[in-house]
């Protein structure tokens, strides 16, 4: 469990560091290679966690912290970088719908 939660939280940092990198410098100083390469490191996050979604949850066959930071993460991904998302990760929407059905976890979500 403990290693998937450090993929998730990882592809979150990446996702951050390529928000910075692309949105908030100056145009002259972003570094496209770095942009695609964190993306990249996101996408590899995002695979691995969607290969390890066998059944309803990642861990424990039950919701733990590792199901709710990669729900954060994807909500995170399709929010600020929705092309590395799009018609990608099945398992993890569906497990995003899971955890989003909580009504304390649900009521929570961000709204754009």
């Amino acid at each position: 469990m403990t290693r998937l939660l450090a993929l998730a939280v990882g592809a979150a940092e990446r996702l951050v560091q390529a928000f910075y990198e692309e949105r908030r410098r100056p145009d002259e100083k972003v570094w496209p290679e770095q942009v695609e390469k964190l993306h990249a490191q996101v996408r590899g996050g995002l695979d691995t966690l969607e290969a390890a979604l066998g059944g309803e949850w990642l861990a424990i066959g039950r919701m733990t912290q590792v199901d709710v930071t990669t729900t954060c993460l994807l909500d995170s991904v399709e929010h600020l970088a929705p092309a590395l998302a799009q018609d990608r990760y099945p398992r993890l929407k569906g497990l995003r719908d899971r955890v989003d059905a909580i009504p304390a976890v649900g009521a929570t979500k961000f709204k754009a």
